[in-house]
């Protein structure tokens, strides 16, 4: 099959990023216009060819649909690009449920490579939204027992897809 251009992952954590580039990975990462000001983060989503959308802006959601496009294009045209990191959901969640789906990773019915994380951690929810940033960060940093692990799943190409 083709080399897939588009990397999905359920988004369970503020450390998914840094969990997928420890790891070997190295994609690009389609994320949030706010991601471009954080410390750290910031500067390697942008090192890595990142694309950022404006959410609430349809402008932006185009601009945004129309570089995926073009990164698989160029991808899978043989150029020299990162492959593309999209969480589907578009936002963290708890890792219980599966959310609506955005568009912009199947758009293209382009060859996909599927990840999914996995949190233990008896007491902390990661994606709980009523916390602040560092408070969250303390209570993961807290738990000798938090672990987040990332499973790893065949490439989906749907030109291979058997139509019944």
């Amino acid at each position: 099959g083709r080399a897939a251009p588009i990397q999905i992952c359920n988004h369970s954590t503020i450390f998914d990023e840094c969990y997928l580039l420890t790891n070997g990975l190295t994609p690009g990462f389609l994320a949030k216009d706010e991601v471009k000001n954080l410390p750290f983060m910031g500067k390697i989503a942008e090192s890595l060819q990142g694309i950022f959308v404006k959410r609430g802006s349809e402008e932006s959601k185009q601009w945004t649909l129309d570089q995926i496009a073009l990164r698989i294009k160029n991808i899978l045209s043989g150029k020299r690009f990162p492959p593309m990191a999209i969480y589907p959901e578009g936002t963290t969640n708890n890792g219980t449920d599966l959310m609506h789906f955005k568009r912009g990773a199947f758009m293209n019915e382009a060859p996909l490579k599927i990840y999914g994380f996995q949190i233990s951690s008896p007491d902390v929810n990661p994606t709980w939204n009523l916390l602040t940033m560092p408070e969250v960060l303390f209570l993961q940093m807290s738990r000798y027992d938090y672990a987040l692990t990332l499973h790893e799943f065949d490439n989906f190409d749907p030109m291979y897809t058997i139509d019944t």
